[in-house]
Order: C-alpha cells, then sequence, then structure tokens
C-alpha cells in the first residue's frame, strides 16, 4: 500500500502536473476570449473543450489529427447535447458567487 501512495505521490509531484498546471495560462485566455461578450454559448463552450484539449495534448507533445480529431468532435458534441442548452451569463454568475461569500 506504500508503495502505490509513494508512485501516486511521485506522480502528482513530477512532471505530469507541472504540465498540466504549465496550461492554465492559455485555458484562462481562451476562457477569456469566449466570454467577451459576458455570455458563454454552447458553441463557445464546445470549441473551449477543443481547444482545451488541443492545449493540453500539446503539451504532453501529442499531435491531435484526422480521424482522432473527428472522434474527440463526435463524442463533445453528444455530450454537449446532453448539457442544458442556455447560455451562461457570467457577470450574473460572477454577482450570485460574491453574494453567498458576503452571506
Amino acid at each position: 500500500m506504500q508503495i502505490i501512495i509513494a508512485r501516486i505521490l511521485a506522480l502528482f509531484g513530477g512532471s505530469v502536473v507541472r504540465k498540466i498546471i504549465s496550461c492554465i495560462p492559455a485555458l484562462v485566455a481562451k476562457a477569456e476570449v469566449a466570454m467577451a461578450d459576458g455570455k458563454i454559448t454552447a458553441e463557445e463552450r464546445k470549441q473551449f473543450v477543443l481547444d482545451a484539449i488541443d492545449i493540453i495534448s500539446g503539451q504532453f507533445g501529442y499531435k491531435i489529427t484526422g480521424i482522432l480529431r473527428w472522434c474527440i468532435q463526435v463524442i463533445v458534441d453528444a455530450i454537449a447535447k446532453k448539457l442544458p442548452s442556455k447560455d451562461v451569463n457570467i457577470p450574473a454568475v460572477i454577482l450570485k458567487v460574491l453574494d453567498q461569500y458576503k452571506g
């Protein structure tokens, strides 16, 4: 059991976590572009997920092309269809969160 715990800790302390953390600024930049108009639409959410997959795979040295890209798009579309189709009003969400912290 100690060996398993040590391996898990080594994984999180190693290069994998550093690579994931280094993706965060690019992901935040993509999110800021999506919410520039104050709302994130369903199409913007799908595009954000696809962009995030590209950013993360690039950080790990994988190039997603061709059939794999198409498969990922089909999976993202299938999941997106199951989600509510409402636009997310970013300012309203931020105000709601701030109100909960004040209360």
